[in-house]
């Protein structure tokens, strides 16, 4: 059914065909009936047929006009396969003999026609054969494809594994403004890896090759091995597949003996519509001892429904609010808003992305002590020491709100 559509949605107009034959005159009548039918018409002798003089022409069909006494055809039919493996042949002869036979079968030949040829029959023969060489190269192509993809896959995959395995943690501090302490570091993944220069480009590598959950697994377990040495309130980001992965929720894994120490962070840049279930599984985070927070506020695209559905301890608002904010009236007006908004429902509020004194000055106004950013210093694999031991934390079984309340 196929080879049928794709050989009636074949026009002769520009189709190329090589008129092979030792003879010139014995196969001109089939070279006026290709051209008066739309086709355009080469000739070569077999003696003149190479690659080279081929050439960019690569014909769709070719026509072999075969004398059965003559000896080079097999070595014509070679050099025509050598060109391209699925061209396809289409043998006359002027008699059926076993040798053209065994040879047509060797070739694989398109066609073996004996003349005399009816017209309707060569030119339904040209057409069928045109139309099995664009699936053959349709085919080939697509596996070329296929192997490439494979090949990208398979290069990329040795690259993340290598990036896993090379995996380290930053940590960049969270300052309170008030009393210029630290008192919590954000986990921020890094890598040695060269050909994954950036945390995205490891994110994109691990999405693409559907391994995000063992990637998450690999974070977590080097924040808890870091947390093991230095115990103190850590922000871990989750990707929103994360919430999908068992392990999160096992009181055994190895983050969950941290939990009370720890601020889980969902980014707001995606929508929690794909999570299944998010109360049940925020309360389950909750009983383990985790507190949540809405990451990059401002940035995305679910807006305050995230705030609703997560009722996190935290808030953290995305830089790009943050970028500006002393000249922007619109940026100070809705950062004061979401202030109020987080004081409402009795959340911490993060501003992140500082940079400058003026930033610092116009967010201290606005009601944020929380900050985050390199005027208070950047991402580093070794973190200082949080605050003094009056800046304790609760645990989120109280419900942690205003959680690094002094």
């Amino acid at each position: 059914m196929l080879q049928h559509i794709i050989t009636s949605a074949v026009p002769a107009f520009k189709r190329r065909i090589l008129l092979v034959d030792e003879q010139v005159n014995r196969s001109e009548h089939i070279r006026i009936l290709l051209e008066d039918s739309g086709y355009t018409v080469r000739r070569a002798s077999g003696s003149e047929l190479s690659l080279d003089s081929l050439g960019c022409d690569v014909p769709d069909v070719v026509v072999h006009v075969v004398d059965p006494s003559t000896q080079g055809c097999a070595s014509v039919l070679l050099r025509l396969r050598e060109s391209d493996p699925d061209l396809p042949l289409i043998l006359i002869t002027s008699a059926l003999t076993l040798e053209a036979a065994l040879l047509a079968l060797d070739h694989r030949v398109s066609r073996f026609l004996v003349e005399p040829v009816e017209s309707s029959s060569l030119l339904a023969a040209v057409q069928e054969a045109v139309a099995t060489g664009i699936s053959a190269r349709a085919r080939r192509e697509a596996l070329a494809c296929m192997q490439l993809e494979a090949s990208a896959l398979w290069s990329l995959r040795q690259q993340l594994g290598r990036a896993v395995d090379r995996l380290w943690i930053a940590y960049q501090p969270i300052v309170r403004v008030s009393t210029g302490m630290t008192l919590a570091f954000e986990a921020l993944m890094r890598s040695d890896e060269r050909s994954l220069p950036d945390p995205k480009a490891i994110l994109v590598a691990a999405e693409r090759l559907h391994s995000l959950p063992a990637l998450g697994r690999q974070i977590r377990r080097a924040v808890a091995d870091d947390l093991d040495a230095s115990p103190v309130l850590t922000f871990v980001n989750l990707h929103p597949c994360d919430l999908d992965d068992d392990e999160l929720y096992s009181a055994s894994a190895p983050l969950t003996r941290h939990a009370h120490r720890v601020v889980l962070e969902i980014t707001e840049r995606a929508s929690l519509d794909t999570v299944s279930e998010p109360a049940r599984k925020f309360a389950a985070l909750r009983k383990l001892g985790f507190r949540l927070a809405i990451d990059d506020l401002g940035a995305g695209y679910a807006g305050l429904t995230s705030v609703v559905t997560l009722e996190p301890e935290f808030v953290k608002l995305d830089m790009s609010l943050v970028r500006g904010i002393a000249t922007s009236r619109s940026r100070r007006a809705l950062v004061r808003l979401l202030v109020d908004m987080a004081k409402a429902i009795d959340a911490d509020v993060v501003a992140e992305g500082i940079e400058t004194e003026e930033e610092r000055s116009v967010l201290t106004e606005l009601g944020c002590d929380l900050m985050q950013g390199y005027l208070f210093g950047r991402a580093e694999r070794h973190r200082a020491d949080a605050g003094p031991a009056a800046e304790r934390v609760t645990t989120s079984q109280d419900r942690g709100r205003s959680a690094l309340s002094a």
